[in-house]
């Protein structure tokens, strides 16, 4: 069940879904900043550019990490390609 108490920021759950934008690619994936300003690791956006919004999944909470959330990259939503 969702938040409506719009003074604290949402905590997203296991296989909630969240639009989201990388931050940057690191080691073996990327950074992705989601919806509530919070940020998630994905092992398969490694190959995105850095500003490409992109649509996931949480797999996973994990609140003594450096990423509070994994997760995956279901859908890239937009690219920004530079020249």
């Amino acid at each position: 069940m969702k938040n409506n108490n719009y003074s604290i920021p949402y905590t997203y759950e296991r296989f909630d879904g969240s639009f989201g934008i990388v931050e940057e690619k690191v080691g073996k994936g990327a950074v992705i900043c989601l919806e509530n300003g919070e940020y998630g690791f994905s092992y398969n956006a490694g190959n995105l550019e850095n500003g490409a919004e992109v649509y996931c999944s949480i797999l996973r909470v994990q609140e003594n990490r450096c990423f509070k959330y994994l997760v995956s990259v279901d859908n890239v939503c937009d690219m920004y390609m530079t020249a």
